[in-house]
């Protein structure tokens, strides 16, 4: 009804009016940032992430039950209990790196985080779907491998490009299924965060680059859409030993290419593809100063 009948004024003013009476009959949700904090600690732990979970319902403020998290269920470091291995888990010395990195920006972040309401966190969600739209059109014409992520890594949209570089389905990169730090090798994943960590809440500064390795499950690239996944009856299913090698880009140099099987701790015996890039980073920040959408590009190198 509010959308039917819109009072006159200017147009920001009746879209935020639109947006409150939908947050009001319960039809937005901010979205739960504690829920990707949590995954990349279970990634640090195992070295996965945990599946993606629901992020659009919002976490009770100030819950007990989760440990030390920040106002409106912002920012978390709380550490859980560990979840069974996938992969190998990442160092002692690089965990406490990450976590020195992002306990750096923590009182700035609570400083800004404590004067949010959920509504005010709505309208940075409703940012950020326009931000996505836009970076729908930028990708049509950008040629560079590109893909957007949340400050908590997860992928919400990457480009043809990205997909053939990594060989990893288009289809993975939507939504937070997968997370930036996971196609990351360990090193370069830990000077992400530090140098992300320096920049996140300093208006003089919104890019970086930085060399990354990008460490790709070769898993991943033999992964079918769920919409592909099934089957036809009139023809006998193949099994995973006999489906043909992935085979990379043939527009990017195949030196860049580096396989290898790693001996992982927990026995997982998953292989990884190594592609050395040059990496640079942009990023883009809310009304308050709160970074929202990363945008990451790389060059193979």
């Amino acid at each position: 009804m509010a959308a039917a009948d819109q009072p006159n004024g200017p147009r920001a003013s009746r879209l935020a009016q639109v947006i409150k009476a939908k947050y009001d009959a319960g039809l937005l949700k901010p979205y739960d940032y504690v829920k990707g904090y949590e995954r990349m600690n279970k990634w640090m732990e195992s070295g996965r992430a945990a599946p993606k979970m629901d992020s659009r319902q919002v976490s009770p403020i100030n819950s007990p039950s989760r440990g030390p998290i920040g106002r409106n269920g912002r920012l978390s470091f709380s550490v859980s209990t560990p979840v069974a291995a996938f992969g190998k888990s990442i160092s002692p010395d690089s965990r406490r790196r990450i976590l020195a990195a992002l306990a750096g920006f923590r009182p700035k972040f609570r400083q800004i985080a404590r004067t949010l309401t959920n509504v005010d966190l709505v309208f940075v969600e409703e940012a950020m779907e326009r931000w996505m739209l836009e970076y729908d059109r930028a990708f049509a014409s950008i040629h560079t491998p590109s893909c957007i992520w949340r400050r908590t890594g997860e992928i919400q949209k990457a480009n043809q490009e990205f997909s053939n570089l990594t060989g990893v389905p288009a289809s993975m990169f939507r939504d937070g299924q997968l997370c930036v730090y996971e196609l990351m090798d360990e090193d370069s994943a830990v000077r992400y965060w530090e140098g992300y960590a320096k920049i996140a809440f300093d208006p003089s500064q919104r890019s970086m680059s930085m060399s990354c390795t990008l460490h790709v499950p070769i898993s991943l690239t033999r992964h079918r859409p769920r919409h592909l996944s099934a089957t036809p009856a009139s023809q006998p299913a193949k099994s995973a030993a006999s489906a043909p090698p992935y085979i990379p880009d043939l527009a990017l140099p195949q030196s860049i290419f580096s396989d290898g099987a790693s001996s992982d701790a927990g026995g997982s015996g998953d292989e990884f593809r190594e592609i050395k890039c040059c990496f640079s980073v942009t990023i883009r920040r809310d009304a308050w100063g709160v970074p929202v959408a990363i945008m990451g590009q790389w060059i193979p190198i």
